[in-house]
């Protein structure tokens, strides 16, 4: 497997979280799961492969994805194809971060997996044609950063009050912190909500949840012994049966199941 990233320079760290390059990836199931983790993440294709998305239940497909498409945040994991001589690049949005990309509301992709020309008619189909051309990774990396370079436009699409609200969520996110954010805001809860759907693409109570559940999950692969009560009291939640709730909606399994069927890859979980 060939795996690169490409390091970012600060204007846009601070918005994109990570762009990466997988190549000649060669999974050994033929469907994963894909556990919320807080982001909005573009995918460019580059092995002329269809992607498709399944039911959750029966793993009928219900979308097929092509060449780029753009995941918006989900408040639930979602199953995908896992193919063959992988080869694609993978850009993650920073929560908040995709709005001046777009310089819209970013609710709009709540739920949702759409194709990238929708919010990139321009410009998405041209960068995948010449990526394909480039043979080495580097290259194809640089020009997805001369692509988010030309399409970032700072400007007034981001709210301060709100990105700074998203941060202290993703420092510590616990219901005590959202409740004291919510105190100290100069907007009524209301309003608060509204803006923070149209900026983050989710509603704060939800995203701070997501947020608590991935914290959780490298705790649990760092302990060969696991006490649940534990870790549920160290990641804020105020019993076990939140945390069980919690941990199932967002990945499908119970804590002891999701255990057994880890791949190590985080977020991703094999399922046939």
């Amino acid at each position: 497997m060939d795996f690169q990233t490409l390091e970012l320079q600060q204007e846009l760290s601070k918005h994109v979280d990570s762009v990466f390059y997988l190549g000649l990836y060669n999974p050994e199931h033929e469907i994963e799961r894909l556990l919320p983790d807080g982001t909005i993440s573009l995918v460019i294709e580059l092995d002329g492969k269809e992607r498709h998305i399944y039911d959750n239940t029966d793993f009928e497909v219900v979308q097929t994805c092509r060449h780029s498409w753009l995941s918006g945040m989900h408040n639930k994991y979602i199953s995908i194809s896992a193919l063959p001589d992988t080869e694609l690049i993978g850009i993650r949005f920073k929560p908040g971060g995709f709005i001046p990309f777009i310089h819209s509301s970013v609710y709009k992709l709540y739920n949702k997996v759409v194709a990238a020309s929708e919010y990139f008619p321009e410009t998405i189909d041209s960068l995948r044609t010449s990526i394909i051309t480039q043979d080495i990774a580097e290259d194809k990396l640089e020009l997805v950063r001369e692509w988010l370079h030309d399409n970032f436009e700072y400007a007034d699409s981001v709210n301060t009050v709100i990105d700074n609200a998203c941060r202290q969520i993703v420092v510590n996110p616990t219901l005590s912190t959202l409740q004291e954010i919510k105190s100290d805001l100069k907007y009524s809860e209301k309003q608060f909500i509204h803006l923070f759907k149209q900026q983050v693409g989710i509603t704060p109570k939800i995203f701070q949840r997501i947020t608590r559940f991935n914290q959780i999950l490298p705790k649990i692969q760092e302990k060969e012994t696991l006490e649940w009560v534990q870790i549920s009291e160290e990641c804020g939640y105020f019993d076990q049966s939140h945390f069980i709730r919690d941990f199932k909606r967002f990945s499908g399994f119970n804590p002891s199941e999701f255990l057994d069927s880890s791949s190590g890859r985080t977020n991703f979980i094999p399922i046939r």
